[in-house]
Formats: C-alpha cells, structure tokens, sequence
C-alpha cells in the first residue's frame, strides 16, 4: 500500500526489489510495468538454457535439428559441461523434442531452464544509446 520512488543505473538490484519498474528516457516514459511483464513484451521469442555434460558442439547439431528451433549458441564450455542458448518458435513448446533429442543423441541432459532477458538488456533496447 505504498510507492517508493527508486531512482538508479543499478538494474540488478531493481529486479529484486521492485515490484513495478518506469523507464524514463530524456523525461518520457519508454515502459512501465512488473519486472515479468517487461521481459515478455520485449523477449521476442522463447530462449532457453541448456547445461549438458559432454562437448558442447555435438549437443549443438542435436538441437539445430529440432523442428521449432530458430537458432542455437555456445555460451561456455568448461569442466566437461557446455551451455547453450535455443531460441525457438512461440509456435509450441520445444522442450520435450529438444531434451529428448539430446538424450537420445546420448547428451547427458543436465538442466533446461527458460533464458529471460535481464532488466538490463530491456533497458538498453528501449534507451538508445549516445541518442
């Protein structure tokens, strides 16, 4: 039942403690709305982390074949563990054909989690930079 107005560069922090989050730019309102909200009307489509145990590259070609995924990429490899980002289609929900396209592949699946994108990166596509 209160407002506190929290003015600040320090993204991180807004997603955690922030219930509704306005984004001025040069004095106008650019967004407004829950941090969730935000990352759905900006995600244009459905990205997902992959954490798998093995190389990388062959987990790769495995999802690239799936129907419904538009793109794949490394993020890291290291330790015998690679994550990858899936963008897919907002046609359906990939991640029963991507997970058992990994196992069957003989990946080792180790974690599918949905990829949001951060209160930063909203930030940046609405608030051109050097404009």
């Amino acid at each position: 039942s209160r407002t506190i107005i929290l003015s600040t560069h320090i993204l991180p922090e807004v997603s955690q403690i922030a219930s509704r989050i306005l984004i001025i730019d040069k004095g106008r309102i650019v967004a407004e709305g829950t941090p969730a909200e935000l990352m759905r009307r900006l995600q244009q489509r459905p990205v997902w982390r992959i954490r798998v145990g093995g190389p990388a590259d062959a987990a790769l070609r495995l999802l690239s074949a799936v129907p419904g995924v538009l793109s794949v990429r490394i993020e890291s490899q290291q330790n015998g563990e690679g994550v990858l980002l899936a963008e897919t289609d907002d046609a359906g929900d990939c991640r029963a054909a991507m997970s058992r396209a990994l196992i069957d592949g003989g990946a080792a699946l180790l974690e599918l989690s949905s990829a949001d994108i951060s209160l930063e990166e909203i930030f940046l596509q609405l608030v051109p930079r050097g404009a």
